[in-house]
């Protein structure tokens, strides 16, 4: 499948296993169930990626910069509960010079949930002027937990600005104090902080479709 022209697009139905978006669309999209497990950007393409991930899936996405002058920003909310397991792979492949990458990807881990995720940039031999960050954060909000988790940097080139980080946490006690000496109770705390991670994740979806951020907020919401 093709996306040629700017704009937003909710690609969870779709069946391909091909993404690739054309010179000069910025691109906008939104993915929960597809099959798409290969998404090509060509010359000056601009993509930013939402993805929604949870209930016991296992996703891989190959992310692929393929031409020159391409810029994307990935955003990935990761969520189970009970006793699933997310298996998450993200690679982003850069194989041509002078792009941008940055991935921010948050995991929420319930109570007896496992997660298993490795996020990737490669940036191959030879490619010049290029920039890759990768920033992951997993936020604990019982005590029984399982989380693996690999975020990697595999630099070939020398001309690249590049850098990852994982920080992992519970929500903060210091935090959960503030909100309930204002007379906030413990449950609406608890939402509000969540609610705040889920927003650092879709905030940018909110001037692109309104009624779809907040469906999509109060959903996670209440499914956490």
């Amino acid at each position: 499948m093709k996306i040629s022209y700017s704009g937003f697009q909710d690609i969870s139905n779709f069946n391909d296993n091909v993404l690739i978006i054309e010179e000069w669309v910025d691109a906008i999209v939104f993915d929960r169930w597809s099959n798409i497990t290969n998404i090509q950007l060509k010359k000056n393409a601009k993509l930013q990626y939402f993805g929604y991930f949870s209930d016991g899936i296992s996703v891989e996405k190959h992310f692929e910069t393929l031409w020159e002058w391409s810029d994307a920003n990935i955003n990935c909310f990761i969520h189970g509960k009970g006793d699933d397991t997310v298996n998450a792979k993200i690679l982003w492949e850069v194989a041509k010079s002078k792009s941008k990458i940055d991935i921010d990807a948050i995991a929420i881990v319930s109570d007896a949930w496992n997660v298993h995720i490795d996020w990737i940039i490669q940036i191959n031999k030879g490619v010049e002027k290029v920039e890759g960050f990768l920033d992951e954060t997993n936020i604990f909000l019982w005590d029984k937990w399982s989380v693996r988790g690999f975020p990697t940097l595999l630099v070939r080139s020398n001309d690249v600005k590049a850098g990852h980080g994982c920080n992992i946490e519970k929500i903060s006690d210091e935090k959960l104090f503030y909100l309930r000496s204002r007379g906030i109770n413990k449950n609406d705390s608890v939402t509000m902080m969540i609610q705040s991670y889920v927003e650092t994740i879709f905030s940018n979806l909110e001037s692109v479709d309104n009624q779809f951020h907040n469906n999509l907020i109060e959903e996670i919401i209440e499914k956490i």
